[in-house]
């Protein structure tokens, strides 16, 4: 896809899901974190009806995390299926045997859809906003001994990050098959970047504690 697809897909989908609109320089750091990507682009006559995106990232390499949106007013015209069928061939072709869809809870005509292919839940997320307009910033500080650094400033710190996504990972909902094997563990550092989504784009914030050798306690 060139730019302006690019550009025509992040509309589809920010204007599917404007709650989640994301600025395609945010497209570009999801894209470069995964292992493998595609983003496709439905049209008929000229006119874009959908686009759909896979990502296979190194904490999971057998599933897909997969978008399907198609335009409210251009549905039942088969753009949904095509792109389905789309991303589960590349899928296939990755190895990859499991696809993963988010669907609002507001939106039983997707939940409906996704039903009739086989898909089944494996978690649920409710969305909260805090509207900051009406609260006032709080004036605190890290606990003493906690410095509050980011991934660039340390990037000497990606095995414990690594480590506490392993340590997290069980208890989120969904998210109990990420792998936590002593291989993965011992992995030498460019895993452990594979498996953080590691590109100059993405920021991540760590707190160290006091120790020393500055050990990471959350990320």
């Amino acid at each position: 896809m060139d730019e302006s697809d690019e550009l025509a897909s992040l509309e589809v989908y920010n204007t599917v899901w404007p709650r989640d609109a994301v600025t395609i320089e945010a497209v570009y750091s999801y894209r470069d974190s995964a292992q493998d990507y595609i983003d496709y682009l439905v049209r008929e006559d000229g006119v874009v009806l959908g686009s759909g995106v896979g990502a296979i990232f190194a904490y999971r390499p057998h599933r897909v995390d997969t978008l399907i949106t198609v335009l409210a007013g251009k549905r039942r015209r088969g753009a949904g299926t095509a792109l389905y069928e789309a991303i589960s061939k590349w899928a296939s072709e990755r190895r990859a045997h499991e696809l993963e869809v988010p669907v609002s809870g507001d939106d039983p005509e997707s939940l409906s859809y996704a039903r009739r292919r086989g898909f089944t839940q494996v978690r649920r997320q409710v969305g909260l906003v805090l509207s900051l307009s009406a609260v006032a910033p709080l004036r605190a500080g890290p606990p003493a001994g906690i410095e509050i650094v980011t991934w660039a400033q340390r990037p000497e710190l990606a095995r414990g990050m690594y480590e506490v996504d392993l340590e997290i990972h069980p208890d989120i909902p969904g998210f109990e098959d990420v792998a936590t094997s002593n291989e993965e563990r011992n992995a030498p550092i460019r895993r452990l970047n594979a498996h953080l989504g590691y590109r100059p784009r993405v920021e991540r914030i760590h707190l160290v504690g006091p120790s020393s050798a500055d050990r990471l306690v959350g990320a």
